[in-house]
């Protein structure tokens, strides 16, 4: 079988929910306007890259502009947070669009480019043990002023982490693994990190509070062997129990969390559907909790 790094977590953080969405194939009727958002911004900002390493102009804004309102055309979003409205979520990504250029141009960074083309958006499928596969899209690899190779993750988040995190991140150690145990890649990593972009309203007045912001990246050093075997051995722990069909609901210790943002929370206690969309074929079958 195979698992990724957003299915890893899944799992990790409520294997019935994992089961639900993986094994049963129950989807949301819905789409959050945060992954959404998440995927037209990674792609304006990934055409901007290729463009500008052609020396091409491209309407990062304007971009943002066009694929957002097909988006919001076609796509029943649900906003999860009453503070953003869909006007608000408009200026945050347009104004993400807009000052990305510059601040790309501020990193010193550049696009790294290889016998398979400019790393950006690359998909991943690497095996972590005997037959199960760990596979994954790694935005950004990019070579630093002094000559060291990075692999960059895109982010859009509410707060920026603190400094310790690109250090500790579970997605950036199987990003490591992507590349260096990739049988056309195999290059070593000097560096892991994010880049990311912090998600407030765009002030109504100029100085009137904090808005959104583009943080610089911050990149630590990458990870030894001992602690990528450890990393590998984790996802094969999740994957046995996965195979032994060990699902078991996990609420937290608190009430909010992590149930009040699972898509399942309503069929999970109240055997409620509303909201969600059963494959036909398991429409009638009997949710068993093992």
């Amino acid at each position: 079988m195979n698992i990724s790094h957003s299915g890893h977590e899944k799992y990790l953080t409520c294997p019935f929910s994992y089961y639900l969405h993986y094994k049963e194939g129950i989807k949301s009727a819905y789409e959050s306007v945060n992954l959404a958002f998440g995927k037209v911004e990674h792609e304006v900002y990934a055409e901007y890259l290729m463009a500008d390493h052609r020396g091409s102009s491209y309407d990062t804004g304007g971009a943002f502009k066009e694929k957002w309102k097909e988006v919001t055309e076609t796509t029943t979003l649900q906003y999860t947070s009453g503070n953003f409205t869909p006007e608000d979520v408009t200026a945050v990504g347009y104004f993400f669009a807009s000052e990305f250029p510059s601040a790309w141009e501020k990193t010193g960074l550049t696009v790294h480019e290889d016998a398979k083309g400019l790393f950006i958006e690359r998909s991943y499928k690497v095996k972590i043990n005997g037959s199960d596969i760990h596979r994954g899209i790694i935005d950004l690899g990019a070579d630093t002023p002094e000559g060291e190779f990075a692999i960059i993750d895109h982010k859009f988040v509410g707060a920026q982490s603190p400094h310790w995190f690109a250090q500790q991140s579970p997605q950036l150690k199987s990003y490591q693994i992507f590349v260096e145990e990739s049988a056309t890649d195999g290059k070593k990593i000097d560096k892991l990190g994010f880049f990311e972009n912090i998600k407030r309203k765009v002030p109504a007045r100029k100085g009137q509070s904090l808005g959104p912001q583009i943080c610089m990246p911050v990149l630590a050093p990458a990870h030894d062997q001992q602690t990528l075997l450890a990393h590998k051995q984790a996802l094969n722990w999740s994957l046995e129990n996965i195979k032994k069909g060990r699902f078991p609901k996990t609420p937290g210790s608190a009430f909010n969390t992590p149930c009040t943002l699972c898509e399942y929370r309503g069929y999970c206690y109240e055997s409620n559907k509303e909201g969600l969309i059963f494959p036909d074929e398991k429409r009638n079958k009997q949710v068993s909790i093992i």
